[in-house]
């Protein structure tokens, strides 16, 4: 069922899901200065729900999640993104990028996409696991209309 669309603010916030697929927004940029901050939790709730994120810069922000399974990151400029506190994520998009997308505290339960990126630009995806042991470890990746 149709949710409700959130739009994260500059400031520390939580923002609840409702029982259908919401749509959560908001902006990861340099010197942690968007709206996907620190602090901040997103709620997904009941449903299958995502946050959107523009990615424009080297972020730190340690940004908490729960119950949003799909996160897809649009990098403008090189862009690190923390996993570290998103439980329950199912997904990890580069979507529509046409710069690089680093995810760092990655899980090897969530797939990692490279979506639809630029042609001609520089949209990279790097993963770095938190939970790698050793050569049996599989990591899920998908690629989507790389370079078009």
């Amino acid at each position: 069922s149709t949710g409700t669309p959130f739009t994260l603010t500059t400031d520390i916030e939580t923002a609840n899901g409702t029982s259908g697929n919401d749509t959560f927004s908001g902006d990861l940029l340099v010197n942690d200065t968007g709206s996907a901050n620190t602090g901040d939790i997103v709620k997904g709730g009941l449903g299958s729900d995502t946050l959107n994120l523009l990615g424009n810069g080297v972020s730190t922000a340690l940004l908490q999640t729960e119950s949003v399974e799909t996160v897809s990151v649009r990098a403008v400029a090189a862009t690190t993104a923390v996993q570290t506190l998103m439980a329950d994520l199912a997904t990890l998009n580069s979507e529509a990028s046409n710069a690089a997308l680093t995810v760092t505290g990655a899980d090897l339960a969530t797939t990692y996409g490279l979506n639809n990126t630029v042609k001609g630009q520089a949209a990279g995806l790097t993963v770095t696991y938190a939970d790698a042991t050793g050569t049996t470890d599989t990591a899920k990746l998908s690629i989507n209309n790389a370079g078009n």
